[in-house]
């Protein structure tokens, strides 16, 4: 059964950095310009390909804002780079740290569309499988963005690979995800449903599919997950216990028979 849990905060109470285009900074990097949110957004909309499109880069650029700076911000599926913009330009708006994106392959416009939406010194591309990546990755990670291997066993393979790298707090979010109103989970939904959903003394919702086919989830915090396992081991040792005591008052019975 899926939840619908209350959508992420659009943070319409912290002001937009960037009403109008203003110059930046990067130590880096020469002097740039920073485009309006609303210049970006178009940059994005243009990008041909039909993958990411909507609310969903707004949409990751908020959620990108909430993340305090800790950890990295890794996306595996880099493609045209329509969501590649939206969290580089989150980056670049509080000048935090570039993000990394990785696939297995280099699109042919993706250099020409970082540069169209100036935010190129804030993406490190790594053109490689993300499982060979994760292998090497010794960086905390406060927000993954999963949208490249859309078969279940590649799915499993980036949550298996990457999920223990997430800070407490930190996000997972999917691309995706069956739409709402879907009957029948796709290879997304299902990997997702048998790795994250069923971990709930791990993973929380925090946002489902208010934004396209977009599901996030926050890692719960280390104090959280010991007060839920040891619940469990306690569930566990009380159900053995019961269940020998079954036994044995159904051995007593028959005796008595």
């Amino acid at each position: 059964m899926l939840i619908s849990l209350s959508i992420i905060d659009p943070l319409s109470s912290r002001p937009n950095p960037l009403e109008k285009e203003m110059p930046s900074q990067n130590a880096s990097s020469p002097m740039c310009t920073i485009r309006s949110l609303q210049k970006i957004l178009e940059i994005i909309d243009a990008i041909p390909e039909n993958t990411c499109g909507g609310p969903q880069p707004r949409f990751l650029y908020d959620l990108c804002l909430r993340c305090t700076g800790k950890g990295a911000i890794v996306e595996i599926g880099t493609d045209a780079g329509k969501s590649t913009i939206a969290l580089a330009y989150a980056q670049q708006t509080r000048r935090g740290a570039p993000i990394s994106t990785i696939d297995i392959v280099e699109h042919a416009e993706i250099e020409t569309n970082l540069s169209r939406a100036n935010v190129t010194v804030f993406v490190n591309r790594i053109v490689r499988s993300s499982r060979e990546v994760a292998a090497s990755w010794s960086d905390p990670i406060e927000l993954l963005w999963i949208d490249g291997d859309h078969s279940y066993k590649g799915v499993c393979e980036d949550i298996e690979s990457w999920a223990d790298k997430i800070l407490p707090g930190g996000f997972m979010a999917f691309h995706d995800y069956p739409a709402m109103g879907g009957k029948v989970l796709g290879p997304v939904g299902r990997a997702v449903y048998a790795k994250i959903l069923s971990r709930p003394d791990l993973w929380r919702v925090i946002a489902d599919r208010q934004a396209g086919s977009i599901l996030v989830f926050e890692k719960m915090p280390s104090i959280v997950q010991m007060e839920s396992g040891y619940a469990a081991k306690r569930f566990e040792k009380a159900s053995f216990f019961l269940a020998g005591l079954r036994r044995r008052l159904t051995n007593k019975l028959r005796r008595h028979q």
